[in-house]
């Protein structure tokens, strides 16, 4: 027998048992026993631990061999006697030898627990779980009747629930309707990996429902259910009917790729908001059948995945559209229009204003975000197609539509852009603007200003769409300010372009300038409103009416 097992080998403790150690004859020693989910491990507490040395050991389920009313624990090893132990403890381990029968390697569960019975009192013991099923070993007398064991077949169990520290396992049996399983070292993963395990079954042909062990982490119950895979998703439905639930795969995320570490038949995945966690009664291949299945199926939808209603804000025409793929970068669309139809959203947009192609991001999740100068909506969706859209009149401009589907109950509203003071121009002001490839400079009108953008109508017919701009326009004290801006959005208007801009990185200096600047503005346009409050309480007396003097 090897002699070099040590407690991985044997799996996580179990329960921990009082047992004792035959020394000669009727003599014998204290011996701590621990049920492991592999094996057995012992320690000597008493004189035989000062004179044998071995104080502690481990021992796998195949190196136990009955011996009479004891166990033998290490009978193979020729250079040390083996440990026989007696009493309550060999009569438990000859309890897990019956539940383990030729299958010495498989895993067993274990702990205190209890049962009610059909004369209504409860029977307290030991609950072990081996390939077969349960085996309740009652304590006290009750346990030393005749058939006074109750065994539940694998297939008699159907749920279980955690109520505070205890595991109630629920089943079908005609006399045991449900084991409570009690003790901080049995968990309810635990318990339902050895179920899995347990309850082996062969692989399922083709596209047949794959047996799972069923956890919703939201309610902590694990149940016996079948997944029905589906084009466009898949289906779970509990064996005893009490709950089922269908998913799209565009509603499934798995965090990486759903693997929970040690547990290769095993997935855990997110569908409608809720954690799911599944046990393949399969094993391993099942759950690869199942991550292949929902790969292929990632970007399927259902009918109830989309309320049009949901939506109607996002409709209408905006200043802009940002496409963010996470990971990737932004792709920006200039002036777009949404119509949201029964079925999807179309973003419209012209060819000539969208920065670069949309058609590398066909079937991908992407974030979409909506900007108007005081009104902003963020979405998640997925991409579906992109086209093209040419009129029969050639003199009509092409444009781009975007089918996109988006995801959750509506858009998110985000703050505006607005963070600083912006004043409002009443007068235009001239602006030269450089950076346009195409035109050189051109001349433009400045309509409000902050210390962030400034947004300006520009006389040109070529769009700006996403260029790095040169603005030059003067002070109120009559220095030029020069500053490089980015172009946020821009709109077609009667001769020209009004365009949203954001100051590129300014230094503190420029900054500080600006927000001089835009106070400087504001006493200016404070000044201008009194004097034309003033101008306008300065009535003419009439012709007719007398003056002081000649009253006087």
């Amino acid at each position: 027998m090897p002699t070099d097992i040590n407690e991985s080998d044997i799996g996580p403790s179990l329960l921990e048992l009082r047992g004792h150690e035959v020394v000669y004859g009727p003599l014998y020693e204290p011996l701590r026993i621990r049920l492991h989910s592999r094996g057995v491990s012992i320690q000597r507490v008493g004189l035989l631990r000062s004179l044998f040395g071995r104080d502690s050991q481990q021992f796998r389920y195949a190196d136990l061999v009955p011996h009479g009313s004891s166990i033998l624990l290490g009978a193979h090893d020729e250079e040390q006697l083996p440990f026989e132990v007696t009493g309550a403890a060999a009569r438990l381990l000859h309890y897990v030898l019956s539940i383990l029968g030729d299958a010495r390697s498989a895993t067993i569960v274990a702990s205190t627990g209890s049962c009610p019975t059909r004369m209504g009192f409860e029977v307290n013991g030991v609950v072990l779980g081996g390939p077969t099923g349960l085996l309740v070993v009652p304590s006290g007398l009750f346990g030393l009747l005749a058939g006074g064991t109750l065994r539940i077949d694998l297939a008699q169990l159907q749920r279980a629930t955690t109520q505070g520290t205890d595991l109630l396992v629920e089943t079908n049996h005609p006399r045991v309707p449900s084991v409570r399983m009690g003790g901080d070292l049995l968990t309810l993963r635990a318990f339902a990996r050895w179920w899995s395990r347990a309850a082996c079954v062969p692989s399922a042909p083709g596209d047949a429902p794959l047996p799972v062990l069923w956890e919703l982490v939201e309610d902590g119950a694990v149940r016996v259910a079948h997944i029905q895979r589906r084009p466009w998703g898949i289906r779970i439905r509990a064996d005893d009917r009490s709950t089922e639930t269908a998913c799209s795969g565009l509603r499934i995320h798995q965090e990486g790729d759903g693997h929970t570490p040690g547990e290769q038949g095993s997935l855990t995945f997110t569908a409608t908001g809720l954690t799911h966690r599944v046990w393949f009664l399969g094993g391993p291949q099942h759950a690869e059948a199942l991550r292949a299945h929902l790969q292929a199926v990632q970007f399927e939808s259902r009918t109830s995945d989309y309320v049009a209603t949901a939506w109607k804000s996002c409709s209408g025409d905006w200043q802009s559209a940002q496409i963010h793929e996470p990971g990737v970068g932004e792709r920006l669309m200039q002036s777009p229009t949404i119509d949201v139809t029964p079925t999807d959203f179309i973003l419209r947009c012209d060819l000539d204003t969208f920065s670069t192609s949309l058609t590398d991001l066909f079937r991908r999740h992407v974030q979409l975000e909506l900007a108007n100068p005081r009104h902003r909506l963020a979405l998640r969706c997925v991409f579906r197609r992109a086209d093209v859209v040419r009129h029969e009149d050639p003199d009509e401009t092409p444009y781009m539509a975007v089918s996109l589907l988006p995801l959750g109950a509506g858009p998110e509203r985000l703050p505006s852009r607005r963070a600083s003071v912006r004043v409002e121009l009443t007068t235009p002001v001239g602006a030269q603007l450089e950076g346009l490839p195409s035109v050189g400079s051109v001349q433009g009108t400045l309509v409000d200003l902050s210390s962030g953008g400034l947004h300006l109508h520009l006389h040109t017919d070529v769009p700006p769409s996403s260029h790095v701009l040169h603005v030059c326009f003067p002070a109120v004290d009559g220095r030029p300010l020069r500053l490089a801006c980015k172009v946020v959005h821009s709109t077609k208007r009667d001769g020209g372009y009004g365009v949203g801009v954001r100051f590129t990185d300014p230094s503190e200096r420029v900054r500080t300038q600006l927000q001089r600047e835009v106070h400087n503005l504001q006493r200016v346009e404070r000044r201008m409103r009194l004097n034309q409050a003033e101008e306008a309480h300065e009535t003419p007396a009439p012709a007719n009416r007398p003056s002081a003097e000649d009253l006087a």
